[in-house]
């Protein structure tokens, strides 16, 4: 799955273009799978010394995921926090409109119609996004899991 959006997204410059063609590789996956997950956890909510301890937590949690489940599990790693987000326009925002804009696009990815299961990271509590991509979830109808 990572190398699959390494391809699709290796041109991307902002978080834009990364969403124009993101949803559509979602809703592809989707419609061929039958079911998509997206992982959510904390990344950046315990400190800016923890963020690669965070990422990597999450790209481990991921890829055990992917060994239970008969289809596909992406997450934030997967799409932005393996080096890309580096190289988009956005990186160079102030950290507040940064973040702000980050948050309305993993909303905008868990609400897309395309994902059926949203698997919660341990720790997701701590982390103001991973609260909000659980009860945007929530309000979509998504499995949510624990």
């Amino acid at each position: 799955m990572k190398n699959e959006f390494d391809k699709a997204l290796a041109q991307a410059r902002n978080i834009d273009e990364i969403e124009g063609i993101l949803l559509p590789l979602l809703k592809e996956w989707h419609r061929v799978h039958g079911s998509l997950g997206f992982v959510s956890g904390t990344l950046f909510s315990d400190g800016p010394e923890f963020v690669q301890r965070n990422i990597k937590r999450l790209a481990d949690y991921t890829s055990a995921l992917r060994l239970k489940h008969p289809f596909p599990i992406f997450s934030g790693h997967d799409v932005l926090y393996n080096g890309r987000m580096d190289t988009l326009a956005e990186s160079k925002l102030p950290y507040l409109e940064r973040r702000t804009r980050m948050l309305a696009f993993w909303k905008t990815v868990v609400t897309c119609g395309s994902i059926t299961d949203v698997f919660m990271m341990p720790g997701w509590e701590r982390s103001e996004g991973a609260r909000d991509e659980h009860r945007s979830a929530l309000q979509m109808g998504i499995v949510v899991h624990y």
